[in-house]
């Protein structure tokens, strides 16, 4: 629902999102994340994005840290 609020104002903006998830000890908290927006008109969500991103919380990657990539 927040990433749904987030892209709302920018219709004709594509993003392209990335985020690394941590592994075992902060099972599934999201640690960094990055948005590309493909146009000027998406650039002002693109810090809504991010802050979405970083409060999902996810299953636990396993040993190691997953990177996870998506668009919108």
């Amino acid at each position: 629902k927040d990433l749904d609020k987030c892209v709302q104002n920018a219709p004709s903006a594509k993003f392209n999102v990335t985020a690394y998830v941590a592994p075992h000890g902060k099972s599934g908290k999201v640690v960094a994340a990055g948005v590309s927006t493909s146009n000027k008109d998406g650039a002002a969500q693109v810090k809504c994005i991010v802050d979405a991103v970083k409060e999902m919380k996810l299953p636990s990657p396993g040993s190691y840290a997953a990177k996870v990539a998506f668009s919108l």
